[in-house]
């Protein structure tokens, strides 16, 4: 990934969530963990940029914290640019992703979202992911000051 690319994720992925002075140590984040030659494993934090055509779009994580989930269980999480949102990118990175993290082993990859997320949740659900239930009150919300949110997995064949 280039630094501007790093800088534009920072900047999406921490709008509404994290104070415009602080992004950069986001983008100093990704650029830590952004480094080839390391697994989900060594950092508990895997991210690869999502391109089409050469053009980045976005991008595609897969997370495992150190005693956060049972061993063989992770979460994956997925950024897209508004501008190619609905175009089946998502889709498909989400199932190459996954078949990925499979084919490293892990047995269970789950994804959460805001209930009213309608389009990540039919990209879960085109990608075979299953509807496990509601988390209510699981995250900040805009208005309401708590929003639920939907757990989506798919487990290994």
């Amino acid at each position: 990934m280039r630094p501007d690319d790093l800088q534009r994720f920072a900047g999406h992925i921490t709008a509404g969530f994290v104070p415009a002075a602080e992004r950069s140590e986001e983008a100093e984040r990704l650029e830590r963990v952004a480094q080839p030659n390391h697994s989900l494993l060594d950092t508990g934090f895997l991210a690869l940029a999502v391109e089409v055509d050469g053009e980045v779009v976005g991008h595609i994580q897969a997370r495992a914290p150190r005693f956060g989930f049972p061993p063989g269980v992770c979460e994956l999480g997925i950024n897209l640019f508004p501008e190619v949102r609905g175009q089946g990118y998502g889709t498909e990175a989400v199932r190459l992703f996954t078949a990925h993290l499979f084919s490293e082993g892990w047995v269970r990859v789950q994804a959460a979202t805001s209930v009213t997320n309608n389009g990540m949740r039919r990209v879960l659900e085109r990608s075979g992911y299953g509807f496990e239930g509601v988390l209510r009150q699981f995250a900040p919300g805009d208005v309401t000051g708590r929003e639920d949110y939907v757990l989506y997995a798919a487990l290994v064949p």
